[in-house]
């Protein structure tokens, strides 16, 4: 499977490079220098590597520092498009072909939040450019100024260590291309319905072995106007299918 990313990764990135160019000049006249932001992450056996993407928040931004206060980055308005379309994460072919990620598996995390507890998987599988996680966790930076902690990513770090744990179990040549097929698709339906309709797909929803149910009963939201909600909502009814998975709010919502 090491070989085979590699090879695909080569290709992509060959096929690519038009694009590539394209993205890196209009980086360089819109946000200036530098074209790509580079931070320092744990892979395979707790090696750290430095994650490659195109650069999409200001440059006063520092990415560990929102992680703890549950702010949103500050990207500029090319940043926002690109990484609403995953464009930024590009870059991440050449850690493919260094032999440093794969296309599928766990997120690599900032080495802060790993412990070898919680993240035991990065002994057996390498960190990856999709996965369960990531594909749930698409919006992630709306997700962690909804919640209402002291450290609101340690409340998303314990549902995403969950899940790639999960895909440590499940792992395999067809359930690798499952995820493929449902990072493609997560990238073209509207986040209204998105979610609902990815843990259908991922069919993760109803694992008792997974537990997630409990694990989300237990993040508490921040106290939102009623519209706010619906705006940044997680997971929302269909017409007449009540919400298969919600985070519940522990404080009085605002009418």
């Amino acid at each position: 499977m090491d070989f085979l990313s590699r090879v695909i990764a080569i290709f992509l990135l060959v096929a690519l490079l038009p694009m590539l160019v394209v993205i890196a000049m209009i980086s360089f006249l819109i946000q200036g220098r530098p074209i790509f932001f580079s931070q320092k992450r744990v892979g395979f056996s707790f090696k750290h590597f430095n994650i490659l993407k195109f650069r999409t928040i200001k440059k006063s931004n520092k990415a560990e520092n929102l992680f703890k206060t549950g702010n949103h980055f500050e990207a500029t308005k090319w940043g926002l498009f690109l990484r609403i379309t995953k464009l930024d994460e590009l870059p991440q072919l050449i850690n493919i072909i260094k032999g440093e990620m794969l296309f599928i598996g766990p997120r690599p995390e900032i080495p802060e939040y790993v412990s070898l507890e919680l993240f035991y998987f990065l002994n057996k599988i390498k960190p990856g450019l999709s996965g369960y996680s990531s594909i749930l966790f698409r919006n992630e930076s709306e997700i962690l100024s909804m919640l209402d902690a002291e450290d609101p990513y340690d409340d998303i770090l314990r549902i995403k260590t969950t899940l790639d744990s999960y895909y440590l179990k499940k792992k395999s040549f067809l359930e690798d291309l499952k995820l493929v097929v449902i990072t493609l698709f997560s990238l073209v339906i509207p986040k209204t319905m998105g979610h609902f309709l990815l843990l259908r797909m991922l069919k993760v929803e109803n694992d008792t072995e997974l537990r997630l149910r409990s694990i989300f009963n237990d993040v508490k939201l921040k106290k939102i106007k009623k519209s706010s909600i619906q705006k940044n909502e997680i997971l929302t009814n269909t017409k007449h299918r009540e919400p298969s998975f919600r985070l519940k709010l522990k404080s009085e919502i605002d009418a």
